[in-house]
């Protein structure tokens, strides 16, 4: 960890700790069943931040937090979350700190993406699978603005694989899972090549990638599309099975 990121956290970890947020807690615990298991705040992202804890709790907690924050909004919801949060931002900074000269610079990039992410989050919208869909957001908006500042400068785009794919990439982690990036972009870069070699085309690409890395629902995807549900269905399920055949996934 960055020396300025460890600093940065030791002040959120101080700051759950004080009496205003121990305050926020109580009178929040009393009105979410998702939190009767907790003790503080601190007991909260211990529990965020287990690697193979409960995906379906995490993401219940997650729903309490912003339903409270949207019924009672208050400055220190965003130090919640970005104690919730934190392990994931820091796996985007060390995977995205070759987008920016200054290491200090993009982390607080990424902490003013994250905090946008938060605060324009729409529970009406989608309440599932909150931490990746958040995770992703957060990469999307830091890539918009690094493509505004290379654009600005006449850069060009960075030819790095990983971006090449972000537009389509939901990082398929929680909190605990940022040292999986590798792994996920191998997988994405091999069904890149299998278009490129035409056993599946840009729609199959589409497909598997939105619902298998992304959490999106086939629903969604078909609206996106402009196709019906079964036929998106189908055709994922047609992709998939070439090349599971071909032994190529």
């Amino acid at each position: 960890m960055c020396g300025f990121a460890r600093k940065d956290r030791e002040r959120v970890e101080r700051e759950i700790q004080e009496v205003e947020f121990k305050v926020l807690f109580e009178v929040f615990q009393k009105q979410s069943a998702a939190m009767t298991a907790f003790d503080s705040w601190a007991s909260v992202l211990k529990f965020m931040h287990l690697a193979g804890g409960d995906a379906d709790r995490k993401n219940a907690v997650l729903v309490a937090i912003l339903q409270a924050r949207s019924d009672f909004p208050d400055q220190r919801w965003a130090t919640i979350f970005l104690g919730i949060f934190w392990p994931g931002l820091e796996g985007i900074h060390r995977r995205k700190k070759h987008w920016d000269d200054d290491a200090k610079e993009c982390w607080q990039n990424v902490l003013l993406a994250f905090l946008a992410v938060i605060e324009r989050l729409d529970l009406a919208k989608r309440a599932e699978r909150l931490v990746q869909r958040i995770i992703w957001e957060t990469i999307h908006r830091l890539h918009d603005h690094y493509r505004r500042v290379w654009q600005q400068n006449d850069f060009g785009t960075p030819t790095d694989n990983v971006l090449l794919q972000d537009k389509v990439l939901d990082w398929d982690i929680g909190c605990d899972l940022v040292d999986h990036f590798d792994e996920i972009e191998r997988v994405i870069l091999r069904l890149r090549q299998h278009v490129k070699s035409g056993r599946i085309n840009e729609t199959d690409f589409f497909l598997i990638v939105s619902v298998r890395f992304k959490g999106r629902s086939i629903q969604e995807c078909a609206d996106e599309l402009g196709i019906g549900y079964q036929a998106a269905k189908k055709r994922r399920q047609r992709a998939e099975a070439a090349l599971r055949d071909l032994c190529l996934e």
